[in-house]
């Protein structure tokens, strides 16, 4: 019989955490990646690859919650970890990489999130190809950054190809090719109908709380949210963003 330490029963534990977040259960779910982190640190240390993999997941799970602080000295660490162990193109290096650029850009970091999606998209476009599922969810990330950044062209330019491919790859009515179709209209309508300068200035000048008080009652925004938010913690690379506070 299998005790609460042995790794079978940590990894039931850390997917029935990513379950509850997945069912919007963020809490239950961050408590249960927790509990497997500890476990996993005391019986394999930082550096095994199913420890770094959960200290990823519980990144992502600070980050759903809000917990910006938290995910993003987390998230710091994570990356030269993987580095180190398993190297600069190992899935969990680029995962790692993508979750901090969210984090980054949640917290009002636009240019340090914008790097990182883009060193994260070349290393994917390089290891698995341009057109694999990974890579295109790192692109629709990179086109976030370039939306809240307001550099619509770029970010059309992106991600008009992107959405081809997942509904070519992953079908027009899945989930994240709908959400990816819905931010490449909302693009669009942005360079058909620009905001006035005076809107734009306002928006610039505003808190990075003030910001994400807007967000939650601006469509759009809620939408660009969204597009982030992980599903599958374990697999994907898709990075999140919910709401969040200041450090």
């Amino acid at each position: 019989m299998r005790g609460e330490d042995h790794p079978v029963t940590m990894d039931a534990m850390e997917s029935l955490g990513n379950t509850y977040s997945m069912q919007g259960r963020l809490t239950e779910g961050k408590e249960l990646v927790e509990k497997s982190l500890v476990m996993k640190r005391k019986l394999f240390g930082d550096r095994h690859n199913s420890t770094l993999n959960t200290m990823i997941n519980l990144g992502q799970s600070y980050h759903n919650l809000g917990m910006l602080c938290e995910a993003v000295e987390l998230q710091q660490k994570t990356p030269n970890l993987i580095l180190e162990t398993l190297g600069s193109d190992h899935p969990y290096t680029l995962r790692a990489m993508v979750w901090l650029g969210n984090s980054y850009g949640s917290q009002g970091r636009y240019d340090e999130s914008m790097n990182l999606h883009k060193a994260a998209l070349a290393a994917s476009a390089r290891v698995l190809g341009d057109q694999h599922p990974n890579t295109l969810d790192i692109i629709v990330n990179l086109a976030v950054s370039y939306y809240r950044q307001r550099q619509f062209n770029d970010a059309l330019q992106l991600l008009e190809p992107a959405v081809m491919e997942l509904k070519a790859k992953r079908g027009e009515r899945n989930p994240r090719t709908l959400q990816a179709q819905n931010l490449l209209d909302v693009i669009q309508q942005e360079l058909q109908n620009p905001a006035p300068q005076s809107e734009v200035n306002q928006t610039s000048n505003l808190t990075h709380d003030a910001t994400v008080q807007q967000s939650q009652n601006d469509p759009k925004e809620t939408l660009v949210d969204a597009l982030s938010l992980h599903t599958e913690p374990n697999t994907e690379f898709i990075a999140g963003c919910t709401k969040s506070r200041a450090c």
